[in-house]
């Protein structure tokens, strides 16, 4: 609990009534590498914050084949697209753990609760809303304007953890390239063709 109150301080001023209450509103959860975060969790819109793990947010394309939109690190928010858009259906999207992960979560409805009685906690959700968006802005950019071995390398220097635990095919599908691509440009790093 210490991580998220740490990482929540960095954005705003609390108070011990309000650490409390905070932490107090949030619950455990621990997932297996592998595991798809808990149906209960998927049918309800939910917002948490990881304290350790890496978690990766996918959809099912038509052949039933896994698609990664998006990496969650330790330290970092993660949430539920419905936490965001009442448009958005329970089987759109779902959440697997890339490694183990310890979560601490929280109902969507009962966060909203919790920023009416800590309004301040609405900026923290902006902000986080905002990183969000630019980050899927700054992705969508490179993905249509940089070259498979550009991508690569930025993924792995800006994402070291990810590219260290994640599967070749969780990175190809996030840097929308094969995993054919992604073993080439690993032999030609390994080669020392490409630095």
């Amino acid at each position: 609990m210490e991580e998220l109150i740490s990482y929540i301080k960095q954005y705003v001023e609390l108070d011990s009534e309000e650490t409390e209450l905070i932490a107090s509103s949030f619950r455990e959860v621990q997932v297996k590498k592998g595991e798809i975060l808990q149906p209960d969790l998927q049918a309800n819109p939910y917002f948490g914050f990881i304290v350790s793990g890496i978690l990766k947010l996918f959809m099912l394309d038509s052949a039933g084949n896994e698609s990664s939109l998006c990496f969650c690190v330790s330290n970092h928010f993660f949430g539920s697209p419905k936490s965001v858009s009442a448009t958005c259906t329970d089987t759109d999207f779902s959440m697997k753990a890339v490694t183990k992960a310890d979560l601490l979560m929280i109902n969507v409805k009962d966060f909203a609760e919790l920023t009416a009685r800590i309004p301040k906690l609405s900026a923290l959700q902006t902000q986080i809303y905002a990183g969000s968006y630019l980050e899927l802005a700054t992705r969508s950019q490179k993905i249509q304007t940089e070259d498979a071995t550009r991508r690569y390398l930025q993924f792995i220097e800006q994402q070291p953890e990810v590219a260290k635990h994640a599967t070749a095919q969780d990175i190809a599908s996030y840097l929308q390239l094969s995993r054919e691509t992604i073993s080439r440009i690993r032999k030609k790093i390994s080669a020392g063709e490409i630095m």
